[in-house]
Order: C-alpha cells, then structure tokens, then sequence
C-alpha cells in the first residue's frame, strides 16, 4: 500500500529535522556557554554572590542536573543583574522550555522506541510511523528555535543591564606588575 518513495520521504524530512537541529543546538551551545561563563565572571568580579564561572559552564554537562541546574543559574544571573527584580516573559518562557525539552530528551521518547522495536505503531504501516516520527522531529526543532530565541532575549536584557553597571563603575587599577592594554578589566558581553 506504501511505496518506497513514502518512506524515503519521511526518513528524508526526519534527516532533515534531525541535521538543522543539530546544527542548531551546537551553534547555540557554544555560544550561550561562552555568555555563561563571562556573565558569570563579571558578577564574581563585582562581588556579587553568583556561581562560579566554571561550575555555571560545568553544570549543563552533568546528566540529570543539567535539566534543573541551568534554569536555577540562569535565574539567580537574572536577579543579580537586575537586582533582584522579577522575572519577563522571556526567562519564563526559557525556562519552560528548557525544562520540557530537556526532560523529553533525557526520556527519551516512547514513540520512536515503541517504532523501533515492532516498526509499527498502534497498527500504522512503517511509512506512517516514519512519517510521525519525523513530524516530532520538527516539532523538536522547532521547540528549539522558540527557546533558542527566548534565551537570545535573556541574553541581551542580561547584558545590557551588565554593560551598563560596567560603564558606571570606576576603571579598577591593574594588580601590581600586571600589564594594562588599555582595556577594562571585565569582558564585555
């Protein structure tokens, strides 16, 4: 009743899904790793009571921890930046996806298990459950944008509010014996 053309389209749209995913995820990960470690450091370096830099960085490759632990830094980030003042849209909406979609993926999903062990689904033909299997996969994707967006949001709001501290604070002078290239102690984001 399928042809092969059916399920080579459905593993092609779910290839598809899966590459621009991928690709996506390691783009934003380096990126907003990078961001967590200087955001991090410049609330360390004004005294601010804040993670580590490199436990905030640390955190997201800890299995199990990395679903809640990211959401509670990035809050704690959050108020300290703001001094302490609630939450927008953005931080909430981050953080619920991030704790749905990090939930799914460290779940894993039933779908393509149940797919994968019978390669059928509640008596669907393969090229149905192919099918299904790579709609979830844009639907992850895009999950993904949407809160890849967001914490783009959260990203620059913290930033901001970080620069402009920084441009109120007075230069701090080098250690003693340290080299000065004229630029300020503390890494613009």
């Amino acid at each position: 009743m399928y042809g092969s053309d059916l399920t080579g389209a459905a593993f092609l749209l779910r290839l598809a899904a899966i590459v621009i995913g991928a690709v996506g995820s390691v783009c934003a990960a380096i990126y907003a790793l990078r961001w967590f470690y200087r955001a991090h450091r410049n609330l360390r370096a004004r005294g601010q009571a804040a993670a580590h830099p490199a436990w905030a960085v640390g955190c997201w490759f800890i299995p199990l921890a990395n679903i809640v632990v990211p959401v509670r830094l990035t809050d704690s980030l959050w108020r300290a930046s703001r001094q302490g003042q609630a939450h927008e849209g953005a931080l909430a909406g981050w953080s619920i996806l991030w704790l749905v979609l990090a939930t799914w993926s460290h779940a894993g999903l039933a779908w393509d298990l149940a797919a994968r062990d019978s390669a059928t689904l509640a008596g669907s033909p393969v090229g149905d459950v192919l099918l299904m299997q790579g709609l979830s996969g844009w639907v992850r994707a895009l999950a993904d944008l949407c809160m890849g967006l967001l914490f783009l949001q959260v990203v620059f709001q913290v930033s901001r509010w970080q620069d402009a501290v920084l441009a109120q604070a007075p230069p701090a002078s080098p250690p003693t014996g340290a080299a000065t290239d004229g630029a300020s102690h503390l890494p613009s984001i």
